[in-house]
């Protein structure tokens, strides 16, 4: 794999846990991030009870549900199992849906600041800059 794509990926993942570092400190954001761990937890769990699938394909199958991948290679066969995913989706796509757009905003407020850094790190270095010039006119 070409190193400008193994480098764009690092930075993409960077973002996403500076994102989750930034929403851990907010306590409203904590929270729901607890709920969605919990939301996949017990996805996980009354899969693998309910359906009899391995620990693995339950997470599998949680995950693809909750963000609507949906592969088609897991269907629950039993009528408890297709029920819980019916209440399971309903509930739990808005539940991931505001974890989504948290750790959006978290990012674009990671981005912001990293902006603004430059942008103060830049006007110091023309300010510093404007200051040598002056200095040289004043001498000459």
């Amino acid at each position: 794999m070409p190193i400008p794509i193994l480098f764009a990926i690092g930075s993409l993942i960077a973002q996403f846990f500076g994102a989750l570092r930034r929403a851990w400190s907010d306590p409203a954001s904590r929270g729901l991030m607890y709920s969605v761990f919990i939301l996949i937890l017990l996805g996980t769990f009354v899969f693998h009870v309910i359906e009899g699938w391995g620990w693995i394909d339950s997470l599998y199958f949680t995950v693809i549900t909750l963000t609507t991948v949906g592969y088609g290679d897991f269907a629950p066969q039993t009528p408890v199992g297709k029920l819980f995913t019916v209440m399971y989706i309903i509930l739990g796509l808005g539940l991931l849906a505001s974890f989504i757009t948290m750790i959006a905003t978290h990012n674009r407020e990671g981005m912001q600041e990293r902006l603004h850094r430059r942008r103060a790190k830049r006007g110091q270095t023309d300010t510093e800059e404007s200051n040598d010039e002056e200095s040289k006119e004043e001498t000459d």
